[in-house]
């Protein structure tokens, strides 16, 4: 009687998978993060594209020019929906002396 071992390397044929270059090609958003009520629609693509942004420490520099070619909208739409998302807890903001761009960081209890 054969072994299983054998039937399955006589039957089956593994596949390589070639290792992917751009891993992180999506930005995870909870489903309650999109159909709340409680944030624009600019608000919702405007923390989308920061959170797209995030590095290890929870923190991000994009430009406002970047944020609104993501969303896509104006820059002046852009800051109205953080000073929103700041209000409301959802990131905070800070100038830092060696970034250009604001710093952003998405808070703790948010999305």
């Amino acid at each position: 009687m054969e072994s299983i071992e054998d039937i399955i390397s006589r039957n089956v044929k593994f596949v390589s998978i070639p290792k992917v270059k751009n891993r992180g090609n999506f930005t995870m958003v909870p489903n309650s993060f999109i159909t709340s009520k409680e944030l624009s629609v600019y608000e919702k693509m405007t923390w989308i594209v920061i959170k797209k942004y995030l590095m290890i420490h929870r923190t991000c520099w994009p430009s406002i020019s970047t944020i609104a070619k993501n969303v896509p909208c104006s820059e002046s739409s852009v800051k109205k929906a953080i000073k929103g998302l700041e209000l409301k807890s959802y990131i905070s903001k800070e100038k830092k002396l060696n970034h250009r761009s604001n710093v952003y960081k998405v808070m703790n209890g948010s999305p």
